[in-house]
C-alpha cells in the first residue's frame, strides 16, 4: 500500500511537469526544458528508489505512478473540453 502512495504522489508531480511543459510549448512561448527533462525523469528515479529499499512494493508503485498520470490526464482534457464548448455557445 505504501508504494501505491508513493505512486500516486509522485504521479501527480509527474503529470504536473507534463502539464507545465506541453502547455508551455502549445502557447508558443518559451518552453522550460527543465520540466521536459524532470518528466523523463520522475519515474526512472522513483522506481530505481522503490526497488532498491522496499523491492515488494515495486508492482503497486507503478501502478500509481501510471494511474495518477492517466487519471489526472482524463480529468484535465474532460474539464478542458467542457470549458472550451462554453467558450464555443457564446
Amino acid at each position: 500500500m505504501l508504494g501505491f502512495i508513493i505512486g500516486i504522489v509522485f504521479g501527480t508531480a509527474e503529470f504536473y511537469l507534463l502539464y507545465k511543459f506541453v502547455s508551455s510549448v502549445t502557447k508558443k512561448q518559451k518552453p522550460n526544458v527543465l520540466f521536459g527533462i524532470l518528466f523523463a525523469f520522475v519515474p526512472l528515479i522513483v522506481l530505481l528508489t522503490v526497488a532498491f529499499f522496499i523491492k515488494e512494493q515495486l508492482l503497486w508503485t507503478a501502478i500509481g505512478l501510471a494511474g495518477a498520470l492517466i487519471i489526472l490526464s482524463v480529468i484535465k482534457f474532460t474539464l478542458q473540453t467542457i470549458k472550451n464548448k462554453g467558450n464555443d455557445a457564446k
